[in-house]
């Protein structure tokens, strides 16, 4: 044979396609008499391999273009190894002769029509399976010329003496319009193990037997073992060899069959024939587009970047390969400059990409690295444009209801105007002072004294306004307690930046800290962006469900959910050129609205489970389609995209290994870097602190440790202290001596507590940090708006001052 193709995977079976028989179809369409077809089964390393060997380079322009109708995965093979056969496989046709009185001698001739068995052909692959290397078979096929005088006789001779339906081969032979030859050949080293192997195709193939012939090799010339398969037919059968040659078309297509061969024989099965038709798409230019990877046949698979502004659904379950895409599509962002910004919502693996995206800065929430001011308008917005922004999120997070909603808005109100805010004003507009989660607070505590509450009803509104606005703070107090916004949002719109939120420890906390940042994103998008029909942003959101599920609850007019604004944000944000990216395990995790929204759909890994089915329709996925899903290996997937009437496989390239993605890489950010006293330095205290300047992150958080301990320790001591010392001053000024006395008593007590409160703060290394962090603590945990005032604050810090010198006593 000239040329050898290897087939590497066959389409996917389905009820009423016609067998797959690429060898027939080929010997079909050549010229009678002319060029042979080989096809090999050859046991290699663990697997079956399958060739098809033809005659001459025409031939094989024609197998090619063959194969890739028949949706055939293959690629052109080396010239195979010279194998020799003893044995080989003919029609088991065989001669009777008898003498009929007063007549010239008789001749009978008997054959088998081979059908075919599916689970015989499944027995011989197994076999061939098991065997070692080398072993295999070749079948040999072309179209017979025609028929010669003596065997049309013979053929029509017993057509009409055998009508029964078991014999209806000769009349089919006869009348065929097309008949082929064929001729099997057995070869591999052991005798024994060759025999098991013949004995197993005569057992699939019922009808064909075996005959020994001189030793013959296979691949130099195809026409020495034709010659072989005659010498020995015309031994058997001397007067009608020819019919031991003669196959019908359908006979052919039993015996070059492929579709006994299972994957785990060796012969895949083409993944792009998952769905029963193939998507014929226009070929986009790379420069725009975006290549989710390539099909069995090589061909690249695209989409135009203007689709991610209608924006991609993503659902992988671990192993499928999900963290490999989205490093694909933010590497291919990057080459086309195109911003993108990542929200990693668990594990801390993506900024690996840093070793192909220099540039991209790593963001994580946590002390020293990020502030968050829930209350800061963003750049170019003014209070007007924000106001529906911020009902968002103090719906989101602090989660007030009832009364106790109507309390947090008229403390938000009043805290813009307390601090020079205008509904004209915007961030760090003159007369304007920047205010955070504990100057609200401050503010929340006197409008609930002015509100005149009863006793038990202000107890309860207090203990619930400060338990959701604690649960803000506490949960990462170095990120929330602020009362400035050193990191403009813009810095995450401009270049490459990537938010990993795994230092959060609870779904909770990553879902407020991520609504927070698109709550404000999407105001300054909506104020500041301008439409465009180009891609340009796209946010990625990684482990969708730990934003988008459970977030909801009621707003005292229905119910209130960022996941269903989020829906709305997904639409608003097209006409601006903003693409997002959602990613999670399944579809089944976010709400059902969120992948219908998007316009590509991608479905990674072997699970039905991903919630395909739900899109099944869109996809045109029928039942076998779901049943073959389990093929899909790691970074294989399937996708549709507005425009395509059927879903199409893929699989993408392997970015992680050929970056080497999971070896480590630091996380950098030169902002903060830039920026690094700015991330510590975030109270209105720090202004006139002495400290300021000189002070280190990790003194603040000594200094915090110190006052929440003190503030557990001393709190209600230093109150009650303060209560009878101001109380007692105002009953001094009666002049009468037991009044006096009182007040000195009082005077002597409130000193001893500032001075035991000393000793332990005398022990911070930053002593002024540590007192304004108590104060802080103090101030907020107040039974009433009733503030530390500034005569004990400077008291206390002269104690400090001294005890520290002193080395600290004991009071």
């Amino acid at each position: 044979m000239k040329a050898y193709i290897e087939l590497t995977s066959v389409p996917i079976a389905r009820e009423n396609t016609p067998l797959l028989a690429p060898a027939a179809e080929l010997a079909e369409r050549l010229a009678q008499g002319g060029e042979a077809v080989e096809l090999r089964l050859q046991k290699e390393a663990d697997a079956i391999h399958c060739y098809m060997g033809v005659s001459s380079l025409s031939c094989a322009k024609t197998l090619v273009l063959l194969l890739k109708q028949l949706r055939c995965g293959f690629h052109s093979a080396e010239p195979l190894s010279e194998m020799s056969t003893e044995t080989l496989l003919l029609r088991g046709a065989s001669e009777t002769y008898h003498i009929i009185p007063g007549q010239n001698r008789g001749s009978t001739l008997l054959m088998r029509e081979i059908v075919p068995d599916a689970g015989r052909s499944k027995s011989l692959y197994y076999t061939l399976g098991q065997m070692p290397e080398g072993y295999g078979y070749s079948v040999l096929i072309r179209k017979s010329p025609q028929l010669d005088m003596r065997t049309s006789t013979l053929l029509k001779n017993m057509a009409e003496q055998n009508q029964n339906a078991d014999m209806q081969l000769y009349e089919k032979l006869f009348h065929a319009d097309t008949r082929y030859q064929c001729v099997m050949a057995v070869f591999g080293q052991n005798p024994e193990e060759r025999k098991q192997l013949e004995m197993e195709l005569m057992h699939a193939f019922a009808g064909m037997k075996t005959y020994n012939i001189p030793k013959t090799k296979i691949c130099v010339d195809t026409e020495t073992v034709w010659k072989a398969a005659e010498q020995t037919a015309q031994q058997v059968m001397p007067r009608s060899s020819t019919a031991a040659f003669l196959f019908l078309a359908e006979e052919i297509q039993t015996l070059t069959c492929l579709e006994g061969v299972s994957q785990k024989n060796g012969i895949r099965r083409n993944h792009d024939t998952l769905f029963s038709e193939q998507e014929n798409k226009s070929i986009w230019s790379k420069d725009t587009s975006l290549l989710l990877g390539k099909n069995e046949m090589g061909e690249e698979q695209r989409i135009p970047f203007r689709e991610l502004k209608k924006h991609m659904f993503v659902a992988g379950a671990p192993g499928s390969g999900k963290g490999n895409f989205i490093f694909s599509i933010a590497n291919q962002l990057h080459r086309q400059k195109i911003p993108v910004l990542l929200l990693e919502s668990a594990k801390e693996e993506q900024h690996y990409l840093r070793k192909t995206m220099q540039n991209l800065r790593v963001w994580r929430p946590q002390s020293g690295n990020f502030v968050l001011n829930p209350f800061a308008l963003p750049p170019n917005v003014t209070l007007e444009q924000y106001r529906a922004s911020l009902k968002e999120i103090l719906q989101t997070c602090v989660k007030g209801d009832g009364p106790l909603e109507e309390l947090y808005q008229t403390t938000l109100t009043r805290c813009f105007a307390k601090y020079g805010y205008t509904q004209a004003s915007m961030m760090y507009s003159p007369g304007t002072i920047p205010f955070g989660l504990h100057e609200f607070m401050l503010e929340f505590n006197r409008l609930l004294d002015q509100n005149g509450y009863s006793g038990k009803t202000m107890a309860d509104i207090k203990s619930a306004g400060r338990t959701r606005m604690h649960a803000l703070l506490d949960a990462n107090p170095d990120v929330y307690d602020t009362a400035v916004q050193p990191i403009p949002i813009t810095e995450l719109l401009n270049g490459e930046n990537l938010l990993q939120l795994n230092c959060l420890t609870t779904i909770e906390a990553k879902q407020m800290f991520a609504t927070m940042i698109l709550i404000s994103l999407a105001a300054y998008l909506r104020i500041n962006a301008k439409h465009s029909s180009r891609l340009q942003l796209v946010i990625i959101l990684d482990e969708a469900h730990n934003l988008l599920r459970g977030a909801e609850k009621s707003d005292g007019e229905g119910v209130y959910s960022f996941a269903e604004n989020f829906q709305n944000l997904l639409l608003e944000m097209r006409s601006i050129g903003v693409g997002f990216m959602i990613a999670d395990q399944t579809a089944d995790n976010v709400p059902t609205t969120i992948p219908d929204i998007c316009g590509t759909k991608v479905f990674l890994g072997p699970s039905r489970f991903s919630g395909i089915e739900r899109y099944a329709a869109l996809f045109r996925a029928d039942e076998t389609t779901l049943e073959h899903l389990y093929l899909l290996g790691p970074r294989e997937g399937v996708y549709t995209t507005y425009g395509m009437s059927v879903g199409a496989h893929f699989s993408t390239p392997n970015i992680i290994d050929r970056y080497q993605m999971e070896e480590g890489y630091p996380a950098e950010n030169s902002f903060v870097e830039r920026n690094a006293r700015t991330l510590f330095e975030t109270y209105l205290e720090c202004r006139t602190c002495a400290s300021r300047g000189h002070c280190t992150l990790e003194q603040k958080q000594q200094a915090r440790q110190t006052a929440i301990s003190v503030d557990a320790e001393c709190r209600g001591l230093f109150w009650n202290a303060v209560r009878a010392s101001e109380r007692a001053a105002a009953e001094e000024k009666t002049g009468d001596e037991k009044s006096q006395r009182e007040s000195r008593m009082a005077k002597e007590q409130l000193r001893k507590v500032l001075d035991y409160m000393a000793v332990k703060i005398a022990k911070a290394d930053n002593t002024d940090c540590c007192i304004t962090q108590l104060i802080r603590q103090l101030n907020r945990e107040s039974a009433s708006s009733h503030l530390v005032r500034e005569i004990y604050v400077e008291a206390l810090r002269k104690l400090a001052e001294s005890k520290k010198k002193t080395g600290g006593s004991k009071a």
